[in-house]
C-alpha cells in the first residue's frame, strides 16, 4: 500500500485508528543501530513513527497523540514500559 492511499484512507478522518506508532526504547539497553532499524522499517511499511527515550517521556507524547500501537522496552530509566 503506498503512503498516498494510506493518506487517503486517513483523510479528514477522526477515527481512533492512525498511521502513527511510538518506539519507546533508552539507548541503554537496545543499541542505536537496533532503534533506527526498527524506526525504518516500520516508515517503509508506510508508519509514521515516533520515538521517545523512557516511559515519562512516552506518556506525555502519548497525551498529544493518538497511537496505532507502542512498542516498549521493558527496562528503563527512571520509567520502563
Amino acid at each position: 500500500m503506498s503512503k498516498e492511499t494510506v493518506r487517503a484512507v486517513y483523510a479528514g478522518s477522526r477515527a481512533l485508528i492512525t498511521n502513527k506508532l511510538l518506539l519507546v526504547a533508552s539507548l541503554l539497553t537496545a543499541p542505536c543501530s537496533i532503534v533506527k532499524l526498527m524506526k525504518k522499517r516500520f516508515e517503509n511499511d508506510c508508519f509514521d513513527v515516533d520515538t521517545a527515550k523512557n516511559g515519562i517521556e512516552a506518556l506525555a507524547k502519548m497525551q498529544n497523540t493518538i497511537y496505532t500501537m507502542v512498542f516498549l522496552d521493558i527496562h528503563m530509566e527512571p520509567m520502563d514500559g
